[in-house]
Formats: structure tokens, sequence, C-alpha cells
């Protein structure tokens, strides 16, 4: 991480100079004589300069700026943080005509033609930064995984080999005697097909198991086929606002010009108060890639395929008492469900840990910005009495970006079980 911090536009090197220039005015004439001016603008105040502090990651870049070298995850952790504090529209446009009528002739008269702000910037509240800290924000990335999430299918999976499973236990219970039947009804022929109460539920009983083994097969392959796949997702979080007007922070307050140009105001008028607009904003937002990953070559995986194959075989025949005979279903459908344990116990645990993020982000833009302004004027000496002072804005505003890690947001991979870990070298991904 690098930390840089740097100067931003604001009060200081935007505001134009003031100048005052004084005169000595013939009161039967009307002839106006220069004998001087002081040209001044606000001298930068301590702590308040507009800046920027970020930290954040470095990119290689292909030297265009314009693209990183390769894509996909090339976000990293991210912070800024930028304080300004700045005028509305502070150009020339205050006060002008300043006469003192005096007594005698002649009489001293000025013009100020300059920026006045609504209050001195020295004496405003900075507000706080609407930073709520990394660890609530690591909450809110807990919960949008958990809102957007694709299904986890090793769980669906899982759930339904557990549902054929216990189904066909039953059926299974009685395979003891298929042979026995299928036997029967190879040697008694077509006459005994017939009997309602003999070879019927054994095919129905034959048959639904043989489905079963099928289907858990079809969906395994599936399963293999989408492991390592992306699914990309985001989630917007409500957005924050909250606004508070014209709250009075600054009772009888002087409107600010430069200083050592105090001839632009009137010392016989009041200043008047200083109100204050508050506005907050805070947006949250997740980005990230699933994927998951199912371990390829397990023994009981492979043997449920084959006999998955087994199964398509049989279906895929005209099924006769000689077809049963041959296929032998009472072994190999029991060699089924004596592994089917296994691996259902194996996905169920997979499940767990098994959907991962190839990336993924939280990240926040929060600001808050005091704005300081006048209702009166009386207090300027101006001809225009449609001049009013410059209202004075200070914010800060936030940004930040925290990392994911394949197993979500608060996480050290130093924590990862020996299977997470697996689950992430199998998939290519490492700690930065």
């Amino acid at each position: 991480m690098k930390t840089r911090r740097r100067s931003i536009p604001d009060l200081y090197s935007e505001t134009s100079y003031g100048t005052l220039r004084n005169y000595t005015v013939n009161r039967f004439t009307g002839v106006k004589s220069l004998t001087g001016q002081n040209r001044q603008r606000y001298v930068p105040l301590a702590n308040r300069k507009g800046i920027q502090y970020t930290e954040s990651e470095s990119h290689p870049w292909d030297g265009s700026h314009n693209r990183p070298r390769s894509v996909g995850d090339i976000g990293g952790p991210f912070f800024t943080q930028k304080f300004s504090i700045q005028a509305v529209d502070p150009s020339d446009k205050s006060a002008s005509g300043v006469y003192d009528p005096g007594i005698g002739n002649p009489i001293l008269a000025s013009d100020y033609i300059g920026p006045i702000l609504a209050v001195d910037p020295g004496i405003v509240e900075i507000p706080v930064a609407n930073n709520r800290g990394k660890t609530p924000l690591e909450a809110m990335g807990a919960t949008a995984i958990a809102r957007v999430k694709p299904t986890n299918s090793m769980a669906n999976v899982a759930t339904a080999l557990a549902e054929l499973y216990s189904e066909g236990l039953p059926k299974l219970a009685g395979s003891a005697l298929w042979k026995e039947k299928t036997l029967t009804a190879k040697a008694a022929g077509e006459e005994y097909l017939n009997v309602e109460f003999g070879w019927k539920p054994t095919l129905s009983d034959i048959t639904d198991v043989v489905g079963s083994i099928k289907s858990a097969r079809d969906w395994i392959k599936n399963l293999e086929r989408l492991s390592h796949g992306v699914v990309r997702r985001r989630y917007d979080f409500p957005v924050e606002e909250t606004n508070k007007l014209a709250e009075v922070v600054f009772g009888n307050t002087d409107p600010a010009c430069p200083p050592g140009l105090a001839n632009c105001l009137d010392v016989g008028m009041p200043g008047g108060a200083v109100y204050r607009d508050t506005k907050t904003y805070r947006k949250v937002w997740f980005s990230g890639a699933f994927t998951f990953h199912l371990p390829r070559g397990y023994k009981s995986h492979n043997k449920l395929i084959r006999l998955g194959a087994q199964a398509d075989a049989l279906l895929g025949l005209d099924i006769t008492p000689d077809v049963i005979w041959n296929a032998a279903p009472w072994s190999w459908a029991v060699d089924w469900f004596s592994n089917a344990g296994e691996v259902i116990s194996n996905f169920s645990d997979w499940s767990t840990d098994g959907l991962v993020l190839k990336y993924g982000y939280i990240m926040e833009h929060s600001f808050v910005t005091y704005r300081y302004y006048k209702t009166d004027n009386r207090r300027l000496r101006a001809v225009n009495r449609n001049v009013f002072p410059s209202p004075v804005i200070v914010s800060v505003e936030t940004k930040q970006r925290l990392e994911a890690t394949p197993f979500g947001f608060g996480l050290d991979w130093s924590s990862f079980t020996a299977r997470q870990l697996a689950i992430t070298a199998a998939l290519g991904l490492t700690k930065k």
C-alpha cells in the first residue's frame, strides 16, 4: 500500500484578490483623486487548506495510461479522503462605492471590489467524516454476499442424492428377493408376467432404483461441467441521505473581508446571523465473481459414474426377465447405495467451502457538507443592496474499497482450513 497526499483547489487558490482604493472627492466639483490602494486576499489558515489523502496498491500498466496489462481482478484495498473549503462564486461581485460623507471639503471615499465571505473560514466547524470504519463495512459485505451468491450446486446435488438415497432404501431392502422373483418369471414365461402381484411390482421397484442411479449420475456429471465457472454479481444497498437546513450557528457575526480591508463593512449596522445547511450522503455496494470447486477423480464418485452407465444401458433396453437376469441389478444397485452415502457426505462437506469468490469488493462513497451563508447584507457598505456575501462550503469526502478473501470478508488466510487452502490452490487463487 502506498500513501499519497496532494493539495486540491480550494478557497485560497480560487478566491481572487480584493482591492480597496482610497480617494478624496471634491464636494463641489465631484472630482476624485486616488490617494492609495491596498490589494490583498485571504491568507491560508492553519489546517484549513484543501488536501486529499490516499492509500492504495500499485498496479502494472501497459504504458498507454488507459488500461492495465491484465484483465479480471485488478483491484485491491483503497482509501481516499478529501477535505475542501470553498466559496460560492467568490469573484469580484461584492461591495463597491464605500463613501464616508465626512465633513468639510474634500470628503474621504473608498471603493472595494473583491470577494466578501459570509463567515471567516477560520472559525467554521469542520464536518466529521462519515466513515464508519472497516469492521461495519465488512459486515455489510457479508450481508451482500448472502443476498446475491448463486445457489451452491453442490449443496443441491447433495440434497437430491440424499432424497434418492432415502426413497430408494425401502425398495432396495427387498432386493434380496429380486433374484428369486426374476428367475421365477424367467422360467414361467408370458403367463407369469401377467400376474399383477408377481412380476409387475418387482419390475417397478427395479426400474425406480435404476432410474435414480441414472439421475444421480447425470447430476454429478453436470456439476463437474459447471465447476470452475464464473458468476458475477452486484448488490447496491439503499443510499443514505440527510439534509438539515437553516440551522443558526453564529449570532450577530460580521461578513469576512480580507485582512486589512475592514472598510468594506459598515460599523453602524448589525452583522446578522450565520446559517448552516448540512448534507450527508452514503452509498455502499458490492461487486464480485463467484465460482465453485468440485474435486474430480475420487473413488466413490468414479464408481457412481460407472454404475450410472450400467443403468443407462438397462433403461435403454426392452426390459424382460432375461435382461434383468443378465444385468443382475441386485448386485450393482446395492453397490450404488453403499457408495452414495460417501458421496453425499463429501458433497455436504464441500458445499460449505466449495463456493468461493474469485474476487469480491465492498465499496463506499460518503461525504458530509456544511454550507455557511447569510440572509442579511446590511453590514456591507455597498451601493448595490442586492449584493450578498458569498457562502462558504466546507466538506469531507471519503471513498474506500475493501477486498474479500475467497471465503468472505473479515477473514484471514492464516485461519483457512487445509480443505479451504486446497480449494484455493485448485482454483488458482493466491494471497496478494
